[in-house]
């Protein structure tokens, strides 16, 4: 979570330890943007080490059971009573520290070191149920080395998804049980109405992809009419959903069941050729077998071929724009915007090409990255760039010459910085050439041209 103590011992009276507390009073309006940003971190540091001493703190209370002789009251209640908490909120934190003290010490370590944050220890005493608690705890290792360079809603959904594995024989599966398909709405006093569902593995695939996919249709149409008229601003990501899903509520009950054809949703699964039979979402996570059964019942299939010789992932200088399968297996390879930390979601990105088309670079996948709106912006700046090594990993540089890589499925690349990216200012030259792969610009015409020939008559012959 923090790289060795980064950080630490820079900022003077504010260097760690009790006197973080000092920055309640310290000028942040004089202080530049590097020490807000240092002292910032500093804090969190803080932060992880006091809600590591507390939980050893309560757990041994719990132990010793002092509350219920001082005051008549389980730890819990008592922490709630006078630190004025939320009961919930008392009972989840004596809950994590206890079974840190009983079954996960590797985990409370790991807290105490400042390598994860409370968060990170609660989703895993959260996993840690009476069925799969012993391959918990011999799993944590494992769950913790997820975490390392991970965005932490990234890192949960990955460990859930271990842990369904884990409890797949004597769990509780869901997709079984329509009851466990809920929708709630009511009325606020001021007219407006709250929704709260909870749906199975399938149906909620189903559900969020047809919402998002119209909300990008609707973020098209409102950023045109911004264009238009500079009055009329494009909406939230949140407020483009809950219009989404009105239109197609709408658009369902317009529709005459008995004259129309059956609903085919596309819903995009990945299957490797390796696991054919354990589909994942976009996100890379595994969905319940429950799940991918059902939806494979009615499907439309998608192949991404992603070898370098595949048609129609490479186009080279042919195609100016990326195709809807290129499209595809880029945001399948990226998992979603490929700047570190940042937490948009791949159907919400652009295709960058990392090599500029007027710079002769190619629209092919080894050329193109996923990138939201905002680091799109980022690295069209002055000075910005981003590459893509031989594996197709994203390399940064910023305008000052720092050099980081950058994440897939939300997950940083570890490892040293990259090398310096070249230098390509005059890309528009002719005979720059990058190597194949590697920071890739233009490979020989003749050698591509040839390379796709075989490729289609071999796909044709199939």
């Amino acid at each position: 979570m923090f790289d060795d103590g980064e950080q630490r011992g820079e900022r003077g009276d504010l260097d760690g330890g009790p006197a973080a507390v000092g920055a309640v009073g310290f000028d942040v309006s004089s202080a530049s943007d590097a020490e807000l940003l240092d002292l910032a971190l500093l804090l969190e540091q803080q932060r992880v080490a006091l809600d590591a001493a507390e939980a050893r703190v309560l757990a041994e209370l719990e132990a010793r059971g002092s509350s219920s002789i001082e005051h008549g009251l389980s730890t819990a209640a008592w922490l709630a009573f006078a630190a004025h908490l939320p009961a919930t909120v008392a009972k989840a934190r004596v809950k994590v520290a206890g079974s840190l003290r009983r079954d996960l010490a590797l985990v409370a370590d790991a807290l105490a070191a400042g390598t994860i944050g409370w968060d990170h220890a609660r989703v895993i005493t959260e996993l840690a149920n009476p069925r799969i608690l012993d391959v918990v705890v011999a799993n944590q290792e494992v769950l913790l080395g997820l975490a390392d360079h991970c965005r932490f809603e990234q890192w949960r959904a990955e460990v859930q998804a271990l842990a369904r594995l884990w409890d797949e024989d004597g769990g509780y599966d869901p997709n079984e049980d329509d009851a466990a398909n809920r929708l709630s709405f009511g009325a606020t006093i001021d007219g407006l109405t709250t929704l709260a569902a909870t749906l199975t593995g399938g149906n909620g695939e189903a559900v969020m992809q047809a919402i998002d996919a119209r909300a990008d249709a609707l973020f098209r149409q409102a950023t045109e009419d911004h264009e238009v008229c500079a009055d009329l601003i494009v909406p939230s990501r949140r407020t483009l959903r809950a219009l989404a899903l009105v239109e197609l509520v709408r658009q369902a009950l317009a529709i005459d069941v008995d004259s129309s054809t059956p609903p085919r949703p596309e819903v995009t699964l990945v299957v490797g050729a390796d696991e054919p039979t354990s589909p994942s979402n976009p996100d890379g996570v595994r969905l319940a077998d429950g799940s991918t059964r059902v939806l494979q019942c009615d499907v439309d299939l998608y192949p991404i071929v992603v070898d370098s010789l595949g048609v129609p992932l490479d186009h080279g200088r042919t195609v100016r724009l990326a195709t809807d399968a290129q499209r595809r297996a880029v945001r399948r390879r990226d998992g979603g915007c490929a700047f570190p930390g940042c937490a948009s979601k791949a159907q919400w990105c652009d295709v960058h090409h990392c090599v500029h088309w007027h710079g002769r670079g190619v629209t092919d996948t080894c050329n193109l990255v996923c990138l939201c709106r905002r680091h799109h912006g980022v690295v069209h700046r002055r000075g910005w760039r981003v590459l893509l090594d031989g594996d197709g990993w994203a390399a940064f540089r910023s305008a000052s010459g720092i050099t980081f890589w950058g994440q897939r499925h939300g997950r940083q690349r570890a490892g040293p910085p990259p090398e310096p990216p070249p230098e390509l200012e005059d890309e528009a030259t002719a005979g720059v050439v990058v190597a194949p792969g590697r920071f890739h610009l233009l490979e020989d015409p003749l050698v591509l041209a040839d390379a796709r020939q075989r490729a289609r008559r071999r796909l044709v012959a199939a």
